[in-house]
């Protein structure tokens, strides 16, 4: 029965990305983070979904009327440029069978994200996108904090099968960066019920979180928690919040699960730890090497065993993922996007006026920057330097300064946000004035 529903909301949806390519942006974007299909267990759990939808949306983005690919194209121009290096250090990688499928399903992602970049051309679109995609991650995280509650915390949550957070490592990291994004959906509405229901969400993401039994997670947790509270312009609720989770931590997880966290600081005695510092140490080794590093999942197959400072499997780390894959130049282009987005929400944030029409989008960018911070300290220590989430970050990022640099420079329509022709009268805007602000937005 499950398979026959979301088969006919999926070919459904086909028709509709074609005439409304952004709807099958949003449902590609649906399908890479949630992966539906693979909660089915039927006929619909190996169709192509994504692609079909995709190849929907490209055709359907060749005929609409409000894309905007050349600026799109120059606000993702570093991260083109870490792709366009990644298939340099394919053609020169340990292992290229292994190499190849990798890169194309990494173009793939970037790709669907530009398109995605492309077609948010309003403010309705950014908030469609966002809530998309939070509540997808947030799904797993609701699953898994029920399934936490109810068992005590005595087994581990795991993520969708056959996807990038199917780890319980990667799956934590996932609901690290998600919870901030919660926060921003219960702020941005006033009805009481949604807002108890968002809270629920972020309480029950939290208990998964720890249901994980992450150590990696946990770290992340705290330097969200902190950075949360920093950000926040509503601090006082924000240390409840975070002062609630502890409590509820404290109470809900067994023992063993703080033994596990104690670990922590004995490292040298801890085998899954020694293994993620040989890990690394290979990754170092084959970059110091190979100014092209060794090429997406240079691991198998035993293709970097010169350079392996111990047993061999994948690096364990957004960071030494680049580093060990594509060299030292692709761990700095991958810095540097991930440092672009950071800063462009930053300026956006100090540039925006007060004001009730900004309070939402500032927010927004607020949390962006704290999701951007638990995918920094959570990724430490996972491979998920390559999953779609925090692509489609920067895509919202991006879409947010493009929407306020064109509310300035504006030269004819009502107030800001009212179409060009609206019958508004018109306002006069000093040149040198809006060339500055936008400089200082970009």
């Amino acid at each position: 029965m499950r398979d026959i529903v979301l088969s006919i909301i999926l070919f459904a949806c086909i028709p509709v990305a074609l005439a409304r390519p952004f709807v099958g942006a949003v449902v590609f974007a649906w399908l890479s983070l949630m992966n539906p299909h693979r909660l089915t267990w039927d006929f619909a759990y190996d169709i192509p979904w994504a692609q079909m939808v995709a190849i929907a949306t490209l055709i359907g983005l060749v005929f609409a009327t409000d894309r905007q690919v050349f600026d799109s194209l120059r606000r993702m121009r570093l991260l083109i440029a870490y792709l366009a290096w990644t298939a340099i250090t394919t053609m020169f990688a340990l292992s290229e069978t292994a190499a190849l499928p990798k890169l194309i399903e990494f173009a793939k992602i970037q790709l669907m994200c530009l398109v995605t970049l492309a077609l948010l051309s309003n403010w309705r679109r950014i908030e469609i996108l966002t809530i998309a995609a939070t509540l997808s991650v947030a799904f797993f995280g609701i699953k898994g904090g029920v399934f936490t509650v109810l068992t005590g915390g005595a087994f581990r949550v795991w993520g969708p099968p056959g996807s990038v957070i199917a780890d319980n490592n990667q799956l934590a990291a996932a609901l690290v960066m998600t919870m901030p994004l919660l926060f921003w959906l219960r702020q941005r509405t006033r009805n009481l019920w949604y807002r108890w229901a968002f809270l629920g969400c972020i309480a029950l993401s939290g208990i998964s979180i720890l249901g994980s039994h992450s150590r990696g997670a946990f770290v992340a947790v705290l330097a969200m928690a902190l950075f949360l509270v920093l950000r926040s312009s509503r601090r006082f609720e924000a240390l409840i919040a975070v002062f609630v989770g502890a409590a509820l931590a404290i109470v809900l997880m067994p023992a063993e699960y703080w033994a596990r966290i104690a670990s922590i600081g004995a490292y040298e005695q801890d085998a899954s730890t020694i293994g993620r510092l040989e890990m690394w140490k290979t990754a170092l080794n084959v970059a110091n090497a190979r100014i092209t590093g060794g090429g997406f999942d240079m691991y198998v197959g035993g293709a970097v065993g010169e350079f392996a400072a111990g047993q061999v499997r994948s690096s364990h780390s957004i960071y030494f993922q680049a580093l060990g894959e594509h060299g030292w130049p692709g761990l700095v282009l991958f810095l540097s996007f991930g440092l672009s987005v950071w800063f462009t929400a930053g300026r956006l944030i100090r540039r925006l006026p007060a004001g009730e029409e900004n309070d939402s989008l500032v927010f927004l960018m607020r949390m962006s920057q704290v999701a951007l911070v638990g995918f920094g300290v959570g990724g430490a220590f996972v491979n998920i330097g390559y999953w779609d989430y925090p692509y489609y970050l920067s895509v919202v990022v991006f879409a947010c300064a493009r929407l306020k640099e064109r509310e300035l420079v504006r030269l004819r329509g009502g107030p800001a946000g009212l179409p060009a022709g609206s019958g508004e009268p018109a306002l006069p805007i000093d040149p040198t004035l809006a060339r500055r602000q936008i400089n200082e937005i970009r």
